[in-house]
């Protein structure tokens, strides 16, 4: 099958992955058997990692990670596809968020949740105002924020 992705390229994505992994590629496999390519909000190298992330756990099913997360030791509740994965992007990087979102724009739920853990364990340990010094980012944090973080994390990190 292939996507023509934000950037005007064309990924040829591997289709037995995709409808392992992909909620939203189980609705539309009907498309492979057609010459129709796909037009997708998704940037192109964002998509090839995904696809090589799920080539690469075919063999696999995705790790049981608890919630909440008892420690920041995510390597400990992961598989070496996935941990593998993890180590290969940038931690302080847009990517991350990229593949979040289009994790959950393509319907596949335990990359989404993998990507979300990442950034969860970000915050074990650390108050909100540690964790904006220790990180270093320009917000300004307000009630607001924390609410909407709490909202997000509340059943992934344990208080």
């Amino acid at each position: 099958m292939q996507i023509r992705t934000t950037d005007n390229q064309i990924v040829t994505i591997n289709i037995e992955a995709f409808l392992k992994y992909s909620q939203l590629f189980e609705h539309i496999y009907e498309c492979e058997q057609t010459t129709n390519i796909l037009d997708m909000e998704i940037q192109s190298n964002i998509l090839m990692k995904i696809n090589q992330f799920l080539i690469d756990m075919l063999p696999e099913n995705p790790s049981v990670i608890p919630k909440p997360i008892p420690n920041t030791d995510l390597d400990s509740f992961l598989n070496p596809i996935e941990s593998n994965f993890l180590k290969s992007l940038q931690l302080y990087n847009i990517e991350r968020q990229l593949i979040r979102k289009a994790a959950d724009y393509l319907g596949i739920k335990m990359l989404m949740n993998l990507m979300q853990v990442s950034f969860t364990i970000l915050f074990i340990g650390l108050t909100p105002n540690q964790f904006i010094e220790k990180y270093q980012l320009k917000i300004n944090y307000t009630k607001e924020l924390q609410n909407n973080i709490d909202q997000i994390y509340d059943n992934i990190i344990i208080h």
